[in-house]
């Protein structure tokens, strides 16, 4: 099952932040994390199926990886 959402998400091309509807205040945390260089060592994304768990994580882990800006 996760394969497939993540084979799917690879299909369609990992998004940014902005495409991902809601989770606001998760958002902002991720993202001041990674402009302020101090990314914690585990994150924990949990929730209801279907709350973008799985969508944050890999724009949160693209972005951990990204080399170009």
């Amino acid at each position: 099952m996760i394969e497939n959402e993540v084979n799917e998400a690879g299909k369609r091309g990992l998004m940014s932040f902005n495409h991902i509807i809601g989770q606001e205040a998760a958002k902002q945390l991720l993202q001041n994390a990674l402009r302020k260089n101090a990314v914690s060592h585990a994150y924990l994304f949990s929730g209801p199926a279907g709350a973008g768990q799985l969508q944050t994580a890999l724009v949160f882990a693209k972005a951990l990886f990204c080399t170009e800006l």
